[in-house]
């Protein structure tokens, strides 16, 4: 690692506060400023978690307590719980049973960048559209979801789509995302189903 990168990352203090506190990641603040605003997590509530490495949110969402997680990612998940069952897998690629009707899906799912922007915030919608599709048989009716998607040209129309489906739902933007990302996160209240 080069000292300059080793630099930056000493002086976020989101990653700072992660390394004190025992979060595997920065992205755990995310999670926790998201439920401090819309209290999307509640005791007891079974969690799909899609994008869980290396655990961050997966370590919120137990602190928030939840009593069920299955947490997806095709990397390695550093928390150990008996509550979490870990899939190592792609979206696309999940069995078709997940251990039952979840009441709250979380993403924060990223594609690979490849430094074109128009590229990679096709890739995210993609995976934001795959996300949205594992409602219907995995989200129970009024339950919540958290999806991260980047902005641009295709996320109004995506937008759209996540309201067709939710009672309420508010973009928002944690102040523990990076300055400058473009990444924005979708909150979804009271799951309807498909239109």
């Amino acid at each position: 690692m080069s000292r300059s990168k080793a630099g930056r990352r000493g002086k976020d203090p989101y990653a700072v506060r992660a390394k004190k506190e025992g979060y595997p990641s920065r992205a755990s603040y995310k999670l926790l400023e998201i439920h401090d605003k819309f209290r999307i997590l509640g005791p007891g509530d079974q969690v799909l978690e899609l994008g869980c490495s290396p655990g961050g949110w997966t370590k919120a969402t137990l602190a928030l307590g939840a009593s069920k997680i299955v947490a997806v990612d095709p990397h390695s998940l550093l928390i150990s719980d008996e509550r979490v069952t870990f899939l190592q897998s792609q979206i696309e690629d999940l069995p078709t049973e997940l251990g039952g009707v979840f009441d709250v899906i979380l993403s924060d799912v990223s594609p690979p960048t490849s430094g074109s922007h128009s590229l990679d915030q096709a890739r995210s919608v993609d995976l934001a559209e795959q996300v949205l599709g594992l409602c219907d048989p995995h989200l129970k009716r009024g339950g919540d979801l958290v999806i991260k998607v980047i902005q641009g040209d295709l996320y109004p129309p995506f937008l759209r789509q996540v309201k067709a489906r939710f009672r309420l739902v508010r973009p928002f933007i944690p102040k523990a995302s990076r300055p400058a990302s473009s990444e924005i996160y979708i909150i979804g209240r009271s799951f309807k189903g498909s239109p």
